[in-house]
């Protein structure tokens, strides 16, 4: 999908940091970001239906924003220390857009403190980028933040195929 186009934003809508380790997240992120120079993003979440056969437990909120953390500094060739031994990424560039998959409100708020936008699914919609800090300004409140990238992101399937 990266070598055939050259507008689409790609990504892998969400993946989690239980199931698979933010070093290995990060490698594979900076691989496409690479192909993908300036359209790749980078979904996460806590894991809740990917987890569930495989006897792991989702991400709570703080390990969820402690690995976004962890993930930016990675991509940006910084050292990060996991149980004494530091980890970094040769030849870092820039780090793709990182969005966090999010329903309840201390995902959504975290998600306006440390991620570039928040996917959500449908339903109270302008709610939830209301308490992310990424939609528009709550009755009675100001906005968390502001941002110059989407901030909710949706998905589709798609194929490349010789016919058209």
């Amino acid at each position: 999908m990266a070598a055939a186009t050259e507008r689409i934003e790609i990504g892998p809508t969400v993946t989690n940091l239980a199931a698979r380790h933010v070093t290995v997240t990060a490698s594979a992120a900076r691989a496409v970001a690479e192909a993908a120079p300036n359209r790749f993003i980078l979904g996460l979440g806590a894991g809740d239906r990917a987890l569930g056969f495989g006897g792991l437990r989702h991400a709570r909120v703080g390990e969820l924003e402690t690995g976004v953390r962890r993930l930016r500094s990675l991509m940006a060739g910084d050292g990060v220390a996991f149980d004494g031994i530091e980890a970094r990424l040769r030849d870092a560039t820039d780090a793709p857009a990182i969005y966090v998959a999010a329903c309840g409100p201390r995902t959504l708020e975290m998600a306006g403190r440390v991620a570039d936008g928040v996917i959500v699914i449908m339903g109270g919609v302008a709610e939830k980028l209301a308490i992310s800090g990424a939609g528009p300004k709550p009755p009675g409140g100001p906005r968390r933040r502001s941002t110059s990238t989407p901030p909710a992101a949706s998905c589709a399937t798609c194929r490349r195929s010789a016919r058209r």
